[in-house]
């Protein structure tokens, strides 16, 4: 189910007991078949970095060649410093086009190739 059509894209952040945005952002609107979470201090230890974009969930038709709980950490030559930015970076490629992404998984920091499916 998709909760917005279009260029639309929109975010939720949650906010801890002192109004401070340190637990969590989630975003969504042109995602290309990803739910993204930008990473939070304290997820480091676990996904073995501090940088980049978390992909919490994939749909199942999604050509990009990711899997829940990766991390992105570029897209090409591109940081992905934040959700929006990933979203930006992946809508800048034409349908079909072959996309390498630099990523965290399981520990290990690989690239794989995928194509652009709008």
């Amino acid at each position: 189910m998709r909760l917005f059509g279009g260029d639309e894209t929109s975010s939720c952040t949650v906010r801890d007991r002192d109004g401070a945005a340190n637990l969590m952002s989630l975003h969504w609107g042109p995602t290309h078949g990803l739910e993204l979470m930008e990473m939070k201090p304290g997820l480091e230890s676990y996904f073995g970095t501090a940088e980049g974009v978390l992909v919490t969930d994939v749909d199942e038709d999604s050509t990009l060649g990711l899997e829940a709980g990766d991390v992105i950490l570029k897209i090409g030559d591109r940081s992905a410093t934040d959700a929006a930015r990933v979203n930006r970076i992946l809508g800048s490629y034409s349908d079909g086009e072959e996309i390498t992404l630099t990523i965290m998984r399981q520990g290990r920091e690989i690239n794989v190739a995928g194509r652009q499916s709008n």
